[in-house]
């Protein structure tokens, strides 16, 4: 999970449980564009320019807290100048960072919303297919754009492309007048822009504007005609699963020990800056392998913890045990694992127990970390659970403290406020010999919600078995040393190693080894001490075959041979009648 400076979050993430890492998952984020304006200059709602102003006004503020984000998919010309074939998808999403203030930077993450696809195909609900761009006009469509649950259907668009600077990588775009409507439904739900007040239904009906589409062909208007132009900037989204799962969101956390909970003026402070950033930045778990429903008795589950955002927006309904929040691009590494988990849990009679598991906080790994919380349900039948932990320890870095401000009342960066208290590290997380870190302990409490994970969709990464960690993190039943994929891995390695293709033991692959490989074959020379390091091409035989495998190796540019290679390791196919009765030299 990355530390962002402005995002508190990071604050209860890295104190239990989140990995800190700022890198770019670029597998399963995808390169798209963000509206950075959009003003009506037609249509019934562009025929009175003091109440066009007003809605521009009001379109433009509401671009920062809901983004419109659209992708041209199928793109085979990264610079937008030329391609045949492209498809143009229109969606919605939540601002990664929660920073609108960085929105239109070319570079911004935004996570793609449940309610842009299609529940059962993950297709994005609004898409124009048939596209192409020419000279960097992009055009495509007809296509459908649902607006307030209304279909706008055989909708054409177009746009011009350009980068921002040259070799930048980042580009922009203007539309052409492009034609919609707005249901009457959803603009009663917007307020009325300055000078007015009311709803924008009631400004429109003071002006005499009344709806002149039927969009929904019920013999009725209920829609406004509206003619747009729209602008935008490079961006990247996050797409997401659209099958959601029972989660659960923290709804507080108080520091109540450990070095930072000495001075109770501070951890008061500490704690009300805290509880004020956990409505804006969610901190997200999951009971995974759940087989009971009602949190009582499991014996075998895995904790997920996630940082993610509120799909509606609406801090005030994150704790009503329903709300929907969406993972962040930081819970999942570059293999499509999930950063933080750990495995090896149980319930019993509601306690839950899960880990050690190793979480990564500012680069540093805290390991054999243990979690427990007491779990119950809200309202008998009601579906609805929330938690109580444990006293859990944890510690914060220095460097990571620094960039957080002071809470109230006091004044410069929380480590400033440590400092003047007389509060200095006390961990040496890294092992340097330099305490760098300050310990702390947490008790949090935390209720239902609904989970969106990541998308990776087709040709994304296949997550990678971890073969030290509890947790079959490929999905193919099988969890660490008895998965065939950890049978090199050093920690499941049995049997003698040797390097393929060193048949006399020296520790170095030449044509020596090629010599004693014929010579054993041909001249009733010794046998090789590891039979398994003459089979050089796998096959389970030592035979001249294996001779020119190695000779074409060494001089004619051949592939290297099998696994374990010119590495020491344990030979993966051991079901042959080869033996290593001993290990070939340095391994």
């Amino acid at each position: 999970m990355v530390c962002h400076f402005v995002r508190l979050q990071a604050f209860l993430l890295a104190c239990l449980f989140v990995a800190g890492s700022a890198t770019v998952h670029a597998d399963h984020i995808r390169p798209a564009f963000v509206a950075t304006s959009q003003e009506v200059t037609g249509g019934i709602l562009g025929t009175n320019p003091l109440l066009t102003d007003g809605l521009n006004a009001l379109l433009a503020s509401n671009l920062e807290t809901s983004p419109f984000l659209l992708e041209v998919a199928n793109l085979d010309d990264p610079t937008y100048t030329n391609d045949p074939d492209i498809t143009l998808n229109a969606f919605s999403g939540v601002d990664e960072d929660g920073d609108p203030t960085n929105n239109a930077s070319g570079t911004n993450n935004f996570i793609v919303t449940p309610g842009s696809l299609d529940p059962v195909t993950g297709d994005f609900l609004s898409t124009f297919t048939g596209g192409n761009i020419t000279n960097g006009l992009l055009t495509a469509g007809p296509g459908t754009i649902v607006i307030s649950g209304i279909p706008l259907n055989d909708l054409t668009v177009s746009a011009n492309f350009s980068e921002t600077a040259a070799g930048s990588g980042i580009y922009e775009f203007t539309s052409t007048p492009t034609a919609a409507f707005l249901t009457e439904t959803f603009l009663s739900t917007l307020p009325a822009p300055d000078p007015f007040t009311g709803t924008l239904v009631d400004v429109l009906t003071s002006f005499g504007i009344f709806p002149d589409v039927d969009a929904d062909s019920d013999g009725t208007n209920e829609s406004y005609s509206a003619e747009f132009v729209f602008s935008g900037i490079s961006c990247n989204i996050v797409p997401i699963d659209p099958t959601p799962f029972d989660g659960f969101v923290a709804t507080s956390q108080e520091v109540t020990g450990g070095i930072l909970g000495t001075n109770p003026l501070l951890t008061d402070g500490l704690n009300a800056l805290l509880a004020s950033n956990l409505t804006n930045f969610p901190f997200l778990l999951e009971v995974a392998d759940l087989d009971d429903p009602t949190y009582t008795n499991d014996p075998e589950i895995t904790l997920n913890t996630y940082g993610g955002m509120d799909v509606d927006g609406d801090p005030t309904n994150n704790n009503d045990g329903a709300n929907e929040f969406v993972i962040d691009s930081e819970s999942y590494d570059d293999n499509g694992n999930i950063v933080s988990q750990f495995p090896g849990g149980d319930i019993v009679n509601n306690l839950l127990t899960a880990g050690p598991g190793t979480i990564v906080i500012s680069g540093i790994p805290l390991n054999d970390l243990t979690v427990a919380a007491t779990f119950s349900e809200t309202t008998p039948g009601s579906g609805i659970f929330e938690f109580t932990s444990t006293p859990t320890a944890a510690f914060l870095t220095e460097t990571f403290l620094v960039t957080l401000p002071a809470p109230d009342p006091f004044t410069g960066t929380l480590v400033d406020v440590l400092t003047s208290f007389g509060i200095f590290p006390d961990i040496d997380a890294d092992n340097d010999g330099t305490n760098e870190s300050y310990s702390a302990e947490f008790v949090f409490t935390g209720i239902s919600c609904v989970l969106y994970g990541n998308d990776f969709g087709p040709g994304g990464p296949t997550p990678t078995e971890d073969c030290g960690n509890g947790i079959d993190d490929d999905g193919d039943s099988l969890a660490d040393c008895d998965d065939p994929d950890c049978a090199t891995d050093a920690n499941c390695a049995t049997g003698n190693q040797f390097r393929r293709g060193d048949v006399n033991g020296d520790a170095a692959l030449n044509i020596a080894d090629a010599i004693a490989l014929l010579g054993f074959l041909f001249s009733g020379s010794a046998a090789p001490g590891c039979l398994d390091a003459g089979d050089v091409n796998d096959d389970g035989a030592n035979n001249i075959a294996d001779a020119i495998s190695l000779l074409g190796f060494l001089f004619s540019g051949s592939a290297e041979p099998p696994a374990p290679g010119t590495n020491c390791g344990v030979d993966p196919t051991d079901t042959d009648p080869l033996d290593c009765q001993n290990p070939t030299g340095g391994c």
